[in-house]
């Protein structure tokens, strides 16, 4: 009975964190984002005062920064918060150096705790962020973690866990061992837990397998695709379940080496605006090459670039790029990403109108049996006549609209209000040489290409693209 009464108020206490997790780092993304601020503050009316540690730890996981949360009450016009710290940045002493806006506080180089006026907070922030630009550099905003071991998956077993526990007990002045995986596969990746906020991971490596368990680390789902290998970091434990006994790995943190490719070409529209949102907005580039694009996918709300526009100064190194839809010509694509820095990833929705692949082009004869049709009537009503032609022949009616446009172009035909009329004596001219004609087999190769291709296709493809201007690159600076 009272296990579950403990049980059922750890739950509930845990629940209170996520929730104002969620909540803090919404406010952090929104109005403090870490580009821009050196030290994280964030408050909240009615804030659980006994959690905002615990918040304060996950923003610091999240985000490494020096981290302040706080609980504001209202009536008071107070705020009582809880502050943690990475290192080279003495919490304390930095405090310290505001004691006129902090009656309150107490606390070490790594954590502390104070209450202040709640209308002093954005004070505290202006001065600590100031005091980190002076005392920390751009490498220390780098998390480092010291490893005890590289290790394979296929060395990970129940019996090397059970050696390494012979060196407890852990603590502060001896921390459990740190295990670094390399380059692992994944063979599979979900969320888990009642708020979908913990991370469950098998990963393979030689044929072993083993799982990994990331608690708060449900968010790198959006992060991290099923293709990429990762190195990961964690500690080692023993898993024991329902008789089972197998060795885990507690994730702590995980890398990606090598850019990602996200393939959400089969994402549903009405589900766009919420994924397009996982992603972050300070790396997110949302491209187009068509200008109607973003009002028929509903992206009113998001900053979109038209690539018709002048992209000179487009820079989409270390960025999440977003491409919406197809290009006109393959070209297109080539030269975008021949002229700017490798992006971090790549999501592909490729969204096209209209679907050329799947339908047909008209073959020469067929472009051959129409001409002699039309020579021989001389004009041909389409408004009455083409529904019938394309019964009788077995067409589509976009067939002979099509090649009717073709012979347009080439100047074989005159069409006047859907009335075709054969021109006498025209120039002798290829099939290529008609704009709709190139346009329509060139969209059908690149549908083939970006729409319908694989997984794995599609990633060689921008693959090759990344290799010939790293080629094309080292070619210049040989011939300098």
């Amino acid at each position: 009975m009272l296990a579950s009464e403990i049980d059922d108020l750890n739950k509930e206490r845990q629940a209170v964190v996520s929730e104002i997790t969620e909540a803090a780092i919404q406010v952090v993304e929104e109005q403090f984002p870490p580009t821009e601020n050196e030290v994280l503050i964030v408050a909240g009316e009615g804030w659980n005062a006994g959690v905002i540690g615990i918040v304060a730890s996950r923003l610091v996981e999240r985000y490494y920064r020096p981290t302040i949360v706080l609980s504001i009450d209202p009536e008071k016009g107070l705020a009582k918060g809880s502050a943690r710290s990475i290192e080279g940045f003495d919490m304390f002493t930095e405090l310290s150096k505001s004691r006129d806006i902090l009656p309150h506080f107490g606390g070490h180089p790594m954590a502390a705790g104070l209450t202040m006026k709640a209308d002093d907070l954005a004070e505290l922030r202006e001065r600590l962020c100031q005091q980190a630009k002076e005392v920390l550099t751009e490498e220390d905003f780098k998390p480092v973690t010291a490893i005890d071991l590289v290790a394979g998956v296929d060395e990970v077993s129940v019996e090397v866990i059970k050696q390494m526990e012979q060196l407890a007990p852990f603590g502060v002045s001896n921390p459990t061992p740190k295990v670094l995986l390399q380059e692992v596969q994944l063979d599979q990746m979900r969320k888990i837990g009642s708020d979908s906020n913990h991370l469950k991971v098998g990963f393979t490596q030689n044929a072993a397998t083993l799982d990994g368990i990331g608690f708060h680390l449900g968010y790198l789902c959006e992060e991290i695709t099923s293709q990429a290998k990762v190195s990961v970091i964690g500690t080692l434990s023993i898993n024991e379940w329902n008789g089972h006994v197998k060795p885990q790995l507690m994730i702590e943190d995980v890398s990606v080496s090598e850019w990602q490719l996200f393939d959400w070409r089969s994402i549903q529209r009405n589900r766009l605006v919420e994924r397009l949102s996982t992603i972050s907005e300070e790396n997110r580039v949302l491209l187009a090459f068509k200008e109607q694009t973003k009002t028929i996918l509903g992206l009113e709300q998001f900053q979109v670039i038209h690539l018709s526009d002048d992209t000179s100064q487009l820079s989409l190194e270390n960025k999440s790029v977003v491409l919406l839809d197809i290009p006109d010509e393959r070209e297109q694509l080539i030269q975008l990403f021949r002229h700017v820095d490798r992006p971090s990833r790549i999501y592909t929705i490729f969204h096209q109108e209209e679907d050329s692949f799947f339908t047909t082009n008209p073959n020469r004869e067929q472009f051959k049996w129409f001409y002699a049709f039309l020579l021989k009537r001389k004009t041909f009503n389409m408004k009455k006549h083409s529904e019938e032609l394309a019964k009788f022949k077995g067409w589509s009616r976009f067939t002979i609209d099509f090649m009717s446009k073709v012979f347009s172009e080439l100047g074989f035909v005159t069409i006047d209000n859907g009335i075709i009329h054969v021109n006498e004596n025209p120039s002798k001219k290829n099939l290529e040489e008609s704009a709709t004609y190139k346009r329509k087999k060139e969209q059908a190769i690149i549908e083939n290409e970006f729409v319908y291709s694989s997984y794995m296709d599609l990633k060689q493809w921008f693959q090759q693209v990344f290799q010939e201007k790293m080629n094309d690159g080292n070619l210049i600076k040989e011939t300098v």
